[in-house]
């Protein structure tokens, strides 16, 4: 039975395509979604030796996703090279459902902002960025338009709305140990730094007038440095983008802005 669906599979240019049996973690709990039941209750995960999160792959979308991007990716000629972090993986999955189409808009347009940003990955922050192009709406709107497509493609209007009215998550601002504000972050941009025109304005020591954004779309957040003069700290480390998690403390200057998921 193999030989022969290898042999029609052959005459209509079908190859055979084989995912690792492992896979990080992120690309199935990010992707599929943390709250489904493939992630709370069909995955066998573990710490590999260099502290990595490793998963015995539940299921294959994803991971065929993954490889999709990779071949594609190797056929331009980039093969060989990690352009695609494993959370940027991931989130292409969250965006696009598995749609080659959206795949491939989504992919050309995070490619070009890491471009501009003379970054040498994609990583997630670069994935959100892409959804604010003008071409993803008018690719999406094109994917659910399809006849026998799945519902599961939400087009943009309709998330921005629910968005607009909750806040996703919120920063609880101190500086010096002292708690001044609390910010509720929903959908879209906020700039911080010492200039009047930032939505978050911090007078104080250390600040660049424009120092760093957060942009929000879905239930994720990103923060980027804006090329301030002494940086950004995300839970002691310096990043220059960063998918902000639950709890993660954001140091700038001598303030800490604590992101917390509603």
């Amino acid at each position: 039975m193999e030989t022969i669906a290898r042999e029609v599979f052959r005459r209509y240019h079908y190859h055979e395509i084989r995912t690792p049996i492992l896979e990080e973690t992120q690309l199935f709990a990010r992707g599929v979604g943390e709250e489904t039941d493939i992630v709370t209750k069909e995955m066998y995960t573990f710490d590999d030796r260099d502290g990595s999160s490793l998963t015995l792959r539940p299921e294959n979308t994803a991971s065929v996703i993954r490889a999709y991007i990779e071949h594609r990716l190797n056929v331009a000629g980039g093969g060989g090279k990690e352009l695609f972090t494993a959370d940027a993986h991931a989130m292409i999955f969250q965006h696009t459902g598995g749609s080659p189409r959206l795949v491939n808009v989504l992919c050309d347009a995070a490619l070009h902002a890491a471009c501009l940003r003379a970054s040498g990955q994609v990583s997630a922050a670069e994935i959100l960025v892409a959804t604010q192009d003008a071409r993803w709406p008018d690719a999406l709107a094109r994917e659910k338009a399809r006849p026998g497509i799945d519902s599961h493609v939400e087009l943009p209007a309709a998330a921005e709305e629910e968005e607009t009215t909750h806040a996703v998550a919120q920063l609880l601002v101190s500086h010096r140990k002292e708690h001044i504000a609390t910010w509720p972050l929903s959908a879209g941009r906020i700039s911080i730094g010492r200039a009047s025109d930032n939505e978050m304005r911090l007078e104080a020591p250390f600040i660049s007038r424009h120092h760093c954004q957060i942009l929000t779309v879905g239930a994720v957040s990103t923060v980027e440095d804006l090329g301030s003069v002494n940086g950004i700290a995300v839970n002691g480390k310096l990043v220059k983008r960063h998918v902000l998690q639950h709890a993660d403390q954001i140091v700038v200057g001598e303030h800490v802005l604590t992101y917390v998921v509603t």
